[in-house]
């Protein structure tokens, strides 16, 4: 069984943060004749679905003795049973071919090379799926980092936006007025789900429950690349939690701060979704990758027009889904409607007929996609703040009954 989570093993991760986990179902080893027989090993991948052959090259990167072998022991299984994508980043440099995508995943490539490689593959663009259809895209996550250049620019805003969008530009231009400019041309917002100051304070451990949660507008010494950041993606914060609420919620986690980072899309206010993303990678040019020269780092003389280079510098592990992954059924494509249904507080639809419903007569196949946040998504006010470095250390001092920061 496979398992990827967004959590660290800790007592206060475990309690005190909402973490979130898929599980695959169970799979069984593959039959071969001899596991000795070199035909054997290469049918290891025929008509194996392309998780299997990312997780592989995912832990191939690793280069450790002990992850060798369990490659090789992940290799005797079938990993046919499995509806998601395997997204990942492993440190070092990387290329994008832009003119051809990388439909055929001829290039093995992580972080945002391998989300646009994926959604390139499976038409999930938004210019290809809901083109006249204002979409949300979401991104949930518990550290935003640095921007990656000295300038004012997000791996949300920047990069993956476009990204999603099928731009012809894999990294707009520095600044808020790029942003704007590809939301009114592609007819999308982005929503950062960041909580607020007071959600934090409220929250089931007071300020310890924001002991997870990395961001920093502006930095003491540093050349305004914080602030710059900060002036863009502050149009774009959405509360953890409904703010008119006084219960729980729908998803249950009001008062418990997120850990879990995730990224999605909706054209219709969710009632359902385009795809689902599950991942370890917050909003950093370490997790995602960061082009390695200038903002829109291209390749040298002779590929500048189609080249894009990048580089990754951590591990990440993450699972994508989306409808296409459940239009295949055995070995024959449905034509089914797929709808990738929102649940909250639970793993069921609402109607509890069964995970997923496909009804011989030709009806939706609906997926339950859990959420740990609550919608309608709840925009940030005039009064609201967001949970950065300077509350954090204002209310460890609060804390200690100091009243200045040293």
């Amino acid at each position: 069984m496979s398992t990827i989570h967004s959590m660290n093993l800790t007592e206060m991760d475990y309690h005190g943060q909402t973490q979130m986990c898929w599980i695959s179902p169970r799979l069984h080893q593959l039959k071969l004749k001899s596991l000795n027989d070199e035909k054997n090993t290469e049918n290891q991948f025929i008509n194996q679905p392309d998780f299997k052959i990312d997780f592989i090259n995912y832990l191939k990167k690793y280069k450790k003795i002990e992850i060798d072998q369990l490659v090789q022991d992940v290799s005797m299984y079938d990993f046919t049973p499995i509806k998601a994508e395997f997204l990942s980043s492993a440190p070092g440099n990387y290329e994008i071919n832009l003119e051809n995508n990388n439909i055929n995943n001829k290039e093995i490539l992580f972080g945002y090379g391998k989300l646009y490689q994926l959604f390139h593959k499976h038409k999930l663009t938004i210019d290809r799926v809901n083109s006249n259809k204002k979409t949300k895209f979401v991104a949930q996550v518990s550290s935003i980092a640095a921007p990656f250049d000295s300038n004012s620019s997000n791996i949300f805003t920047h990069i993956l936006n476009p990204i999603m969008v099928d731009n012809k530009e894999i990294v707009l231009q520095p600044g808020l007025k790029s942003v704007h400019d590809a939301m009114l041309t592609h007819q999308y917002e982005p929503v950062l789900i960041w909580p607020t100051v007071d959600e934090v304070m409220n929250a089931m451990f007071g300020y310890l429950s924001g002991f997870a949660l990395f961001f920093q507008k502006e930095r003491k010494f540093n050349n305004f690349s914080y602030k710059n950041q900060y002036e863009v993606i502050k149009n774009f914060f959405y509360r953890w939690s409904s703010k008119n609420k006084n219960d729980l919620g729908l998803a249950g986690r009001k008062f418990v701060s997120p850990h879990v980072k995730t990224y999605t899309s909706t054209s219709n206010e969710f009632e359902n979704v385009n795809w689902f993303l599950l991942t370890s990678a917050n909003l950093s040019k370490f997790a995602w990758g960061g082009p390695t020269r200038g903002y829109g780092s291209k390749g040298d003389a002779r590929d500048k027009n189609t080249i894009h280079k990048y580089e990754i510098k951590s591990f990440e592990a993450g699972i994508l889904i989306h409808p296409e992954l459940y239009k295949i059924e055995g070995e024959k494509e449905t034509n089914s409607v797929v709808e990738l249904v929102p649940v909250f507080g639970s793993d069921e639809l609402e109607d509890n007929f069964n995970n997923i419903i496909n009804d011989i007569k030709g009806e939706a196949i609906r997926v339950p996609i859990r959420f740990p946040y609550d919608i309608p998504l709840t925009k940030y006010s005039q009064g609201d703040e967001p949970w950065d470095a300077v509350a954090k250390e204002k209310a460890i001092a609060n804390a200690n009954g100091s009243t200045s920061l040293s």
